[in-house]
């Protein structure tokens, strides 16, 4: 076979190829959120549930004294807290140390809430990718979510992608730099009333511990003052 008749040939497979390609390009059929019909709330369910669990763990980092699960801990009525002060040694929680388990935090129970196989939805669901990236600033705790999850049914397949920053007005900085400073004083027993600032101290005694309630009237949360709980003993 002569050099152009080979030449021909590969031409000829090549562009055989390129027509099949093509065909599977435009012919096999994709699947995406439009072209399938997903149970009605889906997306409303993913991004109340965002809203909630973001709200509940701002509230929990205040509660817990800044670290999640509380460590040390003592428990309260009002659940555990986070030791502060325990036997000379201090335990002051660091906002990076805060920012990581509030981000931890929220992931797990995100992935507990949005199993929706487990709840009322009838598809199976993945979350493919997560990321949380909790700030304490000043005077503002900001939280971004980054959701991709996998929906499933039967050969029905479907992808939601859930981007957000909840903002929420709450002194946590502040407060925590108020009850590191009150710590410290009532270890030296020299705490004073106006150790407090612009917030509201209340003590509880449990035996040998103490239990502090810092609580700032100026700012809520949901239908509740922020409040930061830490103890010491």
């Amino acid at each position: 076979m002569s050099k152009r008749g080979q030449a021909t040939i590969f031409v000829v497979i090549a562009i055989l190829i390129i027509v099949i390609v093509l065909l599977v390009i435009f012919l096999v059929p994709k699947i995406n959120v439009s072209q399938v019909s997903l149970p009605d709330g889906t997306k409303a369910y993913i991004t109340d549930t965002v809203n909630f669990e973001s709200e509940t763990t701002v509230i929990a980092a205040g509660l817990h004294g800044g670290k999640i699960p509380p460590r040390p801990s003592f428990s309260t009525d009002y659940g555990l807290v986070s030791y502060w002060l325990l036997d000379g040694d201090s335990y002051f929680p660091t906002t990076n140390e805060i920012e990581k388990d509030m981000n931890l935090f929220l992931e797990n129970n995100l992935r507990y809430k949005l199993n929706f196989s487990d709840k009322q939805f009838s598809w199976e669901t993945t979350i493919e990718d997560i990321n949380i990236n909790s700030s304490i600033l000043q005077d503002q705790i900001l939280i971004t979510t980054d959701l991709a999850i996998l929906l499933k049914k039967g050969s029905q397949s479907a992808r939601i992608k859930e981007s957000r920053t909840n903002t929420y007005d709450v002194s946590l900085l502040e407060m925590l730099n108020t009850g590191e400073m009150i710590v410290q004083n009532y270890a030296q027993e020299t705490l004073q009333p106006e150790d407090v600032g612009n917030f509201e101290l209340q003590i509880l005694n449990f035996n040998e511990t103490k239990v502090f309630v810092l609580t700032d009237k100026t700012k809520q949360i949901g239908d509740m003052n922020y409040t930061l709980m830490f103890a010491a003993k």
